[in-house]
């Protein structure tokens, strides 16, 4: 039996198959001569707290692709920065603003990077404070 994730993953990919089958038979049907460009599929507007902790985005910006891995509630880790001038690997950013998933919108992020190294001394005992 397939697990759940399996399952909608195949969901999805045959809903996207039938809006492509659905797309073609438009353009064979369409008489013009026009041609246009086609537009590559962005599907619905997603959001990029859509992506599930541990999930990976990769964000194409004009000249600049990274890959960022969702942490909790808005911080992300940078796990491949190559092509950007201010990221590297390896930093957390917090998006503000816009968070859709639209061609053309700008991502606003703001940028928490290691400063300093600390150890502590050896540690000698702990106490948990459990919620009631």
């Amino acid at each position: 039996m397939e697990n759940t994730e399996t399952y909608l993953k195949k969901l999805q990919l045959e809903a996207k198959k039938q809006r492509i089958e659905a797309d073609l038979k438009a353009l064979n049907e369409n008489d013009s001569m026009t041609m246009v460009a086609p537009e590559v599929e962005q599907g619905p507007t997603e959001s990029i707290f859509d992506a599930k902790p541990g999930e990976i985005i990769i964000f194409n910006f004009q000249d600049v692709t990274i890959k960022a891995q969702r942490q909790l509630d808005d911080l992300f880790k940078i796990t491949d920065a190559s092509e950007s001038k201010k990221l590297k690997e390896g930093d957390y950013v917090k998006i503000q603003g816009n968070d859709l998933l639209q061609k053309g919108k700008k991502l606003k992020f703001v940028i928490l990077r290691q400063a300093l190294n600390y150890e502590s001394n050896p540690l000698s005992s702990w106490k948990v404070i459990k919620n009631r």
